[in-house]
């Protein structure tokens, strides 16, 4: 059932924190004259959700918001993941247990609205947890980049394990390729849907082995038992921005569609 017939409305929620270890001040990088979180924010709004929150550690990404139709909850800054954020701005804006949530990371700034919404919609229609999305590998670089989260799915779209390594391993003579036979590499796009309850059991049930050895806080909801649906969205770019690296491949991009 799409979102125009269902009752249930979704809330966007962007956790921005100033200070990122790899790229310090990412989410006020220039792109095009913009800091990124207001690009980002603006794809937020362009999408069918009912509200859009910024939940932030810092008064500068406040200032630079004040112009953009959203609201910023000031969070505490010694949250240890994006998720714990979201959870702080999701219990001060009120929201039900039942009130179904997009995890919109603050350095997406070429996310699809449209992507936003189908990952809305493929909540409210399924029984699993949380919903995320994932794309095709197309480049070998990318395949071997540890800041380019790998997952595996199974028959049925769910998630089993994410990884910064290449998985699936490839056992031949030859070394895991994007090119290989009957094997298609995903790469995880930075974006969640879950309900206001589900996060709070998240949250409540704090850091496992495998999220702290990999860095990957997706890898909680496994090792909780939980079901993670997959939209596999091969139009998503993937140029998430984690390193100054990662914000020359975005320009790059924004002028070649010029």
């Amino acid at each position: 059932m799409k979102l125009s017939e269902k009752k249930e409305d979704f809330w966007v929620v962007i956790p921005a924190r100033l200070k990122s270890s790899r790229f310090p001040e990412k989410v006020l990088a220039d792109i095009r004259g913009e800091p990124m979180i207001n690009i980002v924010v603006r794809k937020a709004l362009s999408s069918l959700a009912t509200k859009v929150i910024v939940a932030t550690d810092s008064g500068r990404i406040k200032d630079s918001l004040s112009q953009e139709k959203v609201d910023v909850i000031l969070t505490d800054e010694n949250h240890p993941s994006g998720s714990d954020r979201v959870f702080e701005a999701v219990e001060k804006s009120g929201a039900r247990d039942d009130q179904i949530i997009v995890n919109l990371q603050g350095d997406e700034p070429l996310i699809d609205p449209k992507t936003i919404n189908n990952l809305a919609e493929l909540k409210i229609n399924s029984q699993e947890d949380v919903a995320t999305v994932v794309a095709r590998i197309n480049s070998e670089n990318d395949l071997t980049n540890p800041n380019c989260v790998k997952v595996v799915i199974n028959k049925e779209n769910k998630g089993l394990y994410f990884s910064r390594s290449p998985i699936p391993f490839f056992r031949s003579d030859e070394n895991s390729s994007v090119t290989t036979n009957n094997i298609t590499y995903l790469r995880h796009i930075g974006i969640y849907s879950f309900s206001a309850g589900s996060l709070r059991s998240f949250v409540k049930f704090g850091e496992c082995e495998l999220e702290n050895t990999e860095r990957l806080e997706q890898l909680r909801w496994l090792w909780m038992g939980k079901q993670i649906k997959v939209l596999r969205d091969d139009s998503c770019l993937g140029l998430g921005v984690d390193t100054i690296e990662d914000l020359q491949k975005v320009l790059l991009h924004l002028q070649k569609m010029k």
